[in-house]
């Protein structure tokens, strides 16, 4: 539980009080049974390739499973996923305005990333200030180190 307690918090200041239940670990499914918004259903997912990869290390080179490895890592793969997202935008924009063509709106995209970020026209991304507040945190305080290793 204690791997889903800042996932479960960003949820609920996303899209409002969602209790922390199995079917939101495990399905991505919220209190009203609704799946959760394409943005927080990825990151989900993205959690629990951390938490088999952490588990592997832990069978594998015998360190013990660190909760906040995993919250650091999914941000951080969260975080790269939507600037090659967002470079994809901009690429295409720069592609199209140089054909003297009208340029695609990011709709499609901004569905994909909701509610955690949008990005606009020419590919500037904007985090939802949840998920600002949690990229900053996750860049400023690395995952605790055991024994001078981190874990």
């Amino acid at each position: 539980m204690k791997v889903w307690k800042k996932f479960h918090t960003l949820v609920e200041n996303l899209i409002g009080p969602t209790p922390l239940t199995d079917e939101l670990i495990f399905h991505a499914v919220d209190s009203r049974a609704q799946v959760l918004p394409s943005g927080l259903s990825a990151l989900h997912l993205i959690m629990w390739k951390f938490v088999i990869l952490n588990f592997t290390m832990v069978q594998l080179e015998n360190r013990p499973f660190n909760p906040e490895e995993v919250w650091h890592g999914a941000i951080r793969r969260l975080e790269v996923r939507l600037n090659a997202l967002a470079f994809k935008v901009k690429r295409r924009a720069i592609q199209r305005s140089g054909q003297a063509l009208q340029l695609y709106s990011p709709e499609a995209e901004n569905r994909r990333i909701k509610p955690l970020a949008s990005v606009g026209l020419w590919g500037k991304l904007y985090h939802s200030p949840e998920l600002e507040k949690e990229i900053l945190a996750t860049r400023q305080a690395p995952p605790a180190t055991v024994g001078g290793a981190q874990t």
